[in-house]
């Protein structure tokens, strides 16, 4: 027979895990969210600077360059903060997965239901994980936007001054 104490504490211990459950679940749908949005607005920039880029060697100024530089500079810090709030939920993911190993060393006596600690185990050792992918791309993001501003930054004045001299 199970008394009361017994009911309880399996009632308790099943509110602890959906809560942990239910926080690790929320932060890492915010994390893939946060991805895919910024994959939308990695798209846009590029398909932005890709049709000023086409547009700017018609013009005899180039002035789209200073629309490119400007985007990229705007680019670069979106793409940072992307990357912080990315970061931030990295931490929260953790502390959910923590909570949840925890949750499975008290209550779990056979391995294969370990599926926290199993997983922790796995991605240890090595970096192909979420976290090496998003930052990889968003380092390769930052690279590329700050070497097309500098060089449209760089080509701004020369393009102009040329157009200027030849039409006098």
């Amino acid at each position: 027979m199970v008394n009361a104490a017994d009911k309880t504490n399996v009632k308790d211990d099943r509110l602890v895990f959906e809560h942990g459950w239910r926080y690790f679940e929320l932060h890492a749908n915010q994390r893939i969210s946060l991805f895919r949005y910024y994959i939308i607005f990695f798209s846009l920039y590029v398909t932005g600077v890709g049709f000023l880029l086409i547009k700017s060697s018609n013009l005899p100024c180039k002035t789209e360059n200073e629309f490119i530089t400007i985007a990229s500079i705007i680019f670069i810090l979106i793409t940072i903060i992307f990357w912080l709030l990315d970061c931030r939920n990295r931490k929260l993911i953790h502390i959910a997965e923590a909570s949840l190993r925890k949750f499975e060393d008290v209550h779990s006596l056979n391995l294969s239901f370990k599926i926290f600690t199993k997983e922790k185990k796995v991605s240890s050792n090595t970096w192909i994980r979420h976290t090496c992918c998003f930052s990889a791309l968003f380092i390769i993001a930052i690279g590329s936007a700050c070497s097309l501003s500098w060089y449209s930054f760089n080509h701004i004045p020369n393009t102009c001054k040329e157009s200027i001299s030849t039409a006098t």
